[in-house]
């Protein structure tokens, strides 16, 4: 009752190269001030697996005594999938349309999961932020492997 839905979520097996229309009907859905949809109809046709592609990423973290936020970034710097890494190890990122990525790494000294700016008061700087050298450009039906030692 507090929080509002923004995502519907379709739990069907679709096949693939298919062609399909989505019919919500109207009144489905109620927005914040009463009002609702009409009746929306949505073509698409679904990709096949070999429309993705896949990237293994290798992350060599300094021994710190705190962990470590990893964002894959599309070409947009809008945040994919974000992990927290407490250790080195390797994260798999599949099913990646093709284009280009970028990743991103936050210090993540107070361990809350998320980039934090300084106090100039209490003299706290902010959590610092690391980039990855160079654009992660993903093809359709490949697997891709990198690995990125996190230095200061």
């Amino acid at each position: 009752p507090d929080t509002f839905v923004t995502s519907l979520v379709i739990s069907r097996k679709f096949e693939e190269k298919v062609p399909y229309t989505l019919t919500i009907r109207d009144s489905v859905f109620v927005g914040y001030n009463g009002c609702v949809n009409d009746t929306l109809r949505i073509k698409f046709t679904t990709k096949t697996e070999k429309d993705y592609g896949l990237l293994r990423m290798t992350y060599k973290i300094p021994n710190k005594n705190y962990p470590f936020v990893v964002q894959l970034l599309n070409n947009k710097g809008e945040v994919l999938q974000s992990d927290i890494l407490n250790q080195s190890g390797t994260l798999t990122y599949p099913n990646l349309a093709a284009g280009g990525y970028k990743i991103k790494a936050i210090e993540d000294r107070n361990g809350n999961g998320m980039w934090d700016t300084g106090n100039y008061q209490q003299k706290r700087q902010p959590e610092r932020v690391f980039y990855f050298g160079k654009t992660i450009t993903v093809r359709s039906n490949w697997e891709l492997e990198e690995e990125w030692a996190i230095e200061e």
